[in-house]
């Protein structure tokens, strides 16, 4: 499953594998979500009775910046974004 964001500043669309709802800065500036595994993923850890990890991702909806955390479990925004 892939998730399609739309920035109004940028003509291409972000496709972001596995990604949850999106949830944007208070500047809707920035959007980030948590990342997890595929299914098949997910099934393979689970399995090798490995943990299932998820990280967190952000980007920036007018430079295209990103960022990345591996291992995260949730997030929040500052009031500045």
């Amino acid at each position: 499953m892939k998730t399609r964001l739309a920035a109004l500043l940028i003509s291409t669309g972000i496709v972001i594998p596995v990604m949850g709802h999106g949830k944007p800065t208070l500047t809707s500036q920035w959007v980030a979500s948590l990342i997890g595994a595929t299914l098949k993923e997910r099934d393979r850890l689970v399995t090798e009775k490995k943990p299932v990890r998820t990280a967190f991702g952000a980007r920036h909806l007018v430079t295209g910046e990103s960022i990345s955390i591996a291992e995260a479990s949730a997030f929040s925004f500052s009031a500045d974004g």
